[in-house]
């Protein structure tokens, strides 16, 4: 979509006061004229019309697209001319929100970005396409609706970089969470799940014997098996370590790495037999299979997923070692140029 009418973002602002910050972002650039539309009159004023938005967003799974859905809902009410165009949809690829990722860092190399598309918050969008300037700070539209004021501080110091804001959290994740099936619990005698890395290795072997796995990994692509790698690392370097592991004040190489890695590499021994071969939203199924693992380290939207599937057999707590900490993941909608 190279071409659009860009339109008064003031006119689009208003929308972000219904709770709604990720089109409000994406408002921020006016829908694609519709084929054969004449130019509004009135430039940078003229009021929004027919058009399209296209969003790109990984939210295709039950538990979550309905939340994206919801979103444009609000939407469409004041804008029901507007098409609203699912990117990830669209894509129909394999895994999380189809090729959503692929396909989009395609666009913005090639300067034909969509309105908005979905990024964690933070150095995931500021390294992947702030930097590089493919991305519109969002000054005006924070000073409008006050959200530095309301925003936590260390939550603005996520957003900002450079000394401006870069995209609008929609939700507050917390990613270092343990789900567990209690059925397991139950076939090794245990009344609780683990609380550390070595009482899950314990139990992962009694259920070993019985040919059960301990926990549900992800082999294709990193993102799966790297949100494990996160939650492990936090173990092992606590909430006071893990800070300096961004801000350079701990090296990469420390020798508490060393132990993380090794800790995640032995929990490739305690697998699903196909974990290579299965994607971060494949293990979603993977763990209410009958045969399924004791547990797999996720965020606390698999509650969403478990529900739409109507499974019961699970419940959650802190990832091994990390009891007492808040791990902090947040989607957010960002604005890029053209």
């Amino acid at each position: 979509m190279q071409s659009r009418n860009r339109l008064s973002r003031r006119e689009f602002m208003k929308f972000s006061a219904m709770g709604a910050g990720a089109l409000a972002v994406a408002a921020c650039a006016a829908p694609a004229a519709a084929p054969g539309a004449a130019p509004a009159a009135g430039g940078e004023e003229a009021a929004a019309g027919a058009g399209q938005l296209e969003i790109f967003s990984w939210w295709t799974a039950g538990g979550e697209v309905e939340g994206l859905n919801h979103l444009f809902d609000i939407y469409k009410r004041d804008h029901p001319d507007v098409e609203i165009i699912n990117a990830a949809l669209a894509a129909q690829g394999a895994g999380q929100g189809g090729e959503m990722k692929a396909l989009l860092e395609t666009r913005m190399l090639g300067g034909d970005p969509p309105e908005s598309f979905q990024v964690h918050l933070g150095r995931e969008l500021v390294d992947s396409h702030v930097i590089a300037g493919r991305m519109e700070p969002l000054d005006d539209l924070y000073a409008e609706e006050g959200w530095a004021d309301v925003f936590p501080a260390d939550l603005m110091n996520v957003i900002m970089y450079d000394g401006h804001p870069w995209s609008v959290p929609v939700n507050i994740h917390r990613s270092n969470l343990m789900w567990y099936r209690p059925s397991k619990l139950e076939l090794i005698g245990a009344d609780a799940p683990p609380a550390t890395w070595d009482e899950f290795f314990e139990m992962a072997d009694a259920l070993k014997e019985q040919g059960i796995p301990g926990i549900a990994l992800a082999g294709a692509g990193g993102g799966g098996n790297g949100h494990t790698m996160e939650s492990v690392i936090l173990s092992v370097f606590g909430a006071e370590g893990w800070p300096g592991l961004f801000d350079g004040s701990i090296s990469w190489a420390d020798e508490r790495m060393t132990q993380a890695l090794e800790i995640m590499n032995r929990l490739y021994d305690y697998a699903q037999p196909d974990y290579l071969s299965q994607s971060g939203t494949d293990v979603n199924d993977v763990m209410m299979n009958d045969d399924g693992p004791l547990l797999m380290i996720s965020g606390d939207w698999l509650h969403g997923y478990f529900k739409s599937k109507e499974f019961t057999d699970y419940m959650w707590a802190a990832s091994p070692g990390t009891d007492g900490i808040y791990l902090l993941l947040s989607d957010s909608f960002g604005l890029p140029k053209g």
